[in-house]
């Protein structure tokens, strides 16, 4: 602990410029950007060697090291084993504990929980249908400015570590938690502007939209909720083209990897299948629509065990045919989303 903190105190007075090598002899380098008043700089090279991607992220006296870990090949899973850690050190606030001091780690703070579900929410949606490749990505605080909250900057280097792993990540993203003093918007709040904010908004989006919204409000109108998240999308743009930038320079390769999908005639029999039968019927509120999607899940296994039983046993197909219906489920929910 001692010597990664002395490590942080050289990065921080600039000491580290000749006193580290890449071991792959790669150089270090970083780019730097306007964002809300402040620079924010992405450094690559200078330490997470071992990983696939990681970058350090600097903003005010705010250092952040986001790291990602890939897998080779995919797993057997249902689902894309996507996990997001942030981590908070007490050294980043200046707190170093004396030998008594316990230091193995403890488990994560419920404010870490809540911030690496956070930066999940805006990431997870951008890697295909499909994919199975294991990924990790773990966002480290390593020094804290205390005039704001670290957690969007967080983000920022959790996407950033991604851009550089060369997988099918469609973004960068890129976060901010607005506020609104003296009926104005303003991101990176001091604590005492927190207190006296109406407005506590989180957004986070890519570069053609917003892909995730977080409020609690003072009973402010709807007008406002809009126009917070306007001037967020439009003030989060320049974190989004300095990730592009450093992409660029960095140049990845791109990762070789298989879609783990349904056959396409078992999709087009599901799809063929749930046609008529979802639409109106599950715009219902959550509870009721997730009893309904129940039902018309057991109606579809049934009718596939039936009409498959002479060609093959159903229960080695079962999960085939019902991540088709799940996609079935999800082309329709969408389309209702944005057609009807």
């Amino acid at each position: 602990m001692q010597s990664l903190h002395l490590l942080l105190f050289c990065y921080k007075k600039g000491a580290l410029n000749m006193s580290i090598i890449n071991p792959s002899g790669k150089e270090i380098f970083s780019v730097t950007t306007d964002f809300c008043g402040r620079p924010l700089t992405l450094e690559v090279n200078r330490v997470g060697f071992r990983t696939t991607g990681s970058v350090l992220v600097r903003y005010g006296d705010t250092v952040v090291l986001g790291s990602a870990q890939v897998g080779s090949r995919p797993v057997t899973l249902d689902y894309f084993p996507l996990s997001i850690d942030y981590e908070e050190k007490f050294y980043a606030a200046g707190k170093i504990s004396g030998s008594r001091f316990i230091k193995r780690e403890g488990r994560p703070s419920d404010d870490a929980v809540l911030v690496g579900r956070l930066i999940d929410r805006p990431i997870r949606p951008l890697f295909p249908k499909g994919y199975r490749q294991e990924v990790q990505v773990v966002a480290t605080v390593l020094s804290m400015d205390p005039a704001f909250r670290p957690d969007v900057i967080a983000m920022i280097a959790a996407s950033s570590a991604l851009m550089l792993t060369g997988t099918p990540f469609d973004g960068p993203v890129a976060g901010l938690r607005v506020g609104r003093v003296n009926g104005e918007f303003k991101a990176f709040l001091t604590p005492e502007e927190r207190a006296a904010s109406d407005l506590d908004l989180v957004v986070a989006g890519i570069e053609h939209g917003i892909t995730m919204v977080e409020a609690g409000a003072k009973e402010v109108s709807e007008t406002v909720i809009v126009d917070a998240m306007t001037w967020a999308h439009q003030m989060m743009q320049p974190a989004i083209r300095l990730q592009k930038e450093l992409a660029e320079k960095v140049a990845p390769v791109r990762q070789e990897y298989e879609l783990v999908l349904p056959n396409e005639t078992v999709q087009a029999t599901a799809d063929a299948w749930v046609d008529g039968k979802l639409g109106e019927k599950i715009r219902r509120p959550y509870p009721e629509r997730n009893e309904v999607v129940n039902e018309i899940r057991w109606q579809f296994h049934e009718e596939m065990a039936k009409a498959l039983d002479s060609e093959v046993d159903y229960d080695e197909v079962r999960d085939e045919y019902d991540e088709a219906f799940t996609m079935a489920l999800h082309k329709d929910v969408r389309r209702g989303i944005v057609e009807d």
